[in-house]
């Protein structure tokens, strides 16, 4: 199935003048902060943008200017690095982006209907959005990308419906050096026949999509999300051979990649020594990880996905990093749910090491944000605790 997404990117090369003929038939033009559209939401021939659209940009943040037809579909965007273009028909919707720079396609999406039903999505991303690619023949840039999968993320889903309706997807992947898979998605509706839950049967079985319930307040899932998350945290803890009391909870993240957290404990003992040695405290309890625990989503799932894809939706990543303060906060003022021993200056907190608490105020921010008191870190910024170690 691959093999048909890479036959449309070679002859997209012949298509690099395109994106300028879509820009003059646009009738209007809006700004988004990054990429408002993706043609995976495509649906009754509307496509809505992920992001809110004005008239103008601030020069001094990453926007992208969307053309749309007389219908209100977009045709055409560009940014500081890419432009591409927007196509529609009855058997194909389509998305190609170029790099302005290396002149070579870095991102093509496509829907296949057939009779009115979507029958295929294909989907092509060239890593590092293809600038990397200079000073080569087309030929050889073909030959280079196609010939190490870590120079490209592939994917391909074909439908089979029954009564009219998804029951499954058979698909194919290859991401960036990872061994090409082939896996199922099950499709399953509730008693109106709206589609409510896909699960994906691979190596594991996971839920890729749960329906956001109508007019759904984004608050109240986080609260709710938050709250099981603390839940389940806790009941990993419990189940661990961990040196007791606790003085910290890290919840590890990657931000705009991962919000389901990976745990790293330190104990008031390891707090202890670290002062008693007079070791830097900043660096060594909130910024190295030890005792790293994975938690299972179990239960918490379908709250989970349904998180994600209102992430998706609105293009907001720091709703992650918000709701997995939210968690910390919930863990630290409960003290665990006082369902283990804590130190009296215990503190959960969320964190992303390779963007956050870089510098003592960042973190000061973090740790009080995830609950911790202001007396309390003011006495820690008087014992001289907080000087963190450079480089990172």
């Amino acid at each position: 199935m691959l093999e048909e997404i890479f036959q449309r990117w070679e002859l997209a090369f012949n298509e690099i003048n395109l994106p300028e003929s879509y820009k003059t038939a646009a009738v209007t033009f809006k700004y988004t902060t990054g990429y408002g559209f993706d043609i995976e939401d495509y649906d009754d021939a509307k496509l809505i943008s992920r992001s809110p659209l004005t008239d103008h940009h601030e020069n001094d943040r990453h926007y992208t200017l969307y053309g749309f037809r007389e219908d209100g579909l977009p045709c055409y965007f560009s940014n500081s690095m890419f432009e591409g273009f927007f196509s529609y028909s009855a058997d194909c919707v389509e998305s190609i982006e170029f790099n302005i720079n290396t002149h070579v396609p870095s991102k093509i999406k496509r829907i296949l209907f057939k009779d009115g039903k979507k029958i295929a999505l294909d989907a092509l991303a060239i890593n590092g959005g293809a600038s990397m690619l200079h000073g080569m023949s087309i030929a050889g840039t073909i030959e280079r990308v196609k010939n190490n999968p870590h120079n490209f993320f592939a994917r391909a889903e074909r439908y089979g419906y029954i009564n009219g309706r998804i029951e499954k997807a058979i698909c194919e992947r290859s991401y960036a050096g990872m061994t090409r898979s082939t896996f199922e998605k099950k499709y399953y509706y509730d008693a109106n026949d709206v589609l409510d839950e896909i699960k994906v049967f691979d190596s594991t079985t996971y839920i890729s999509y749960v329906r956001l319930p109508d007019n759904y307040d984004k608050e109240t899932i986080l609260e709710n999300l938050a709250q099981g998350l603390a839940k389940t945290v806790v009941e990993k803890l419990v189940t661990e051979k961990i040196d007791l009391p606790l003085a910290t909870v890290e919840l590890n993240y990657r931000y705009a990649d991962n919000y389901f957290p990976i745990i790293a404990t330190k104990s008031k003992h390891f707090k202890d020594t670290v002062v008693k040695n007079g070791s830097n405290i900043a660096s060594e309890m909130f910024c190295s990880m030890s005792n790293l625990i994975e938690i299972e989503i179990g239960e918490i799932e379908r709250a989970f996905v349904q998180f994600e894809q209102i992430m998706k939706k609105t293009d907001d990543h720091n709703l992650g990093a918000k709701m997995l303060r939210r968690v910390a906060c919930i863990l630290t003022q409960s003290k665990l749910l006082d369902k283990i021993p804590v130190s009296e200056e215990f503190i959960a907190y969320a964190i992303d090491h390779s963007i956050e608490g870089h510098e003592d105020e960042d973190l000061h921010e973090i740790l009080l944000e995830c609950g911790l008191a202001q007396k309390t870190l003011q006495s820690w910024i008087d014992n001289g605790w907080f000087d963190i170690e450079k480089p990172f």
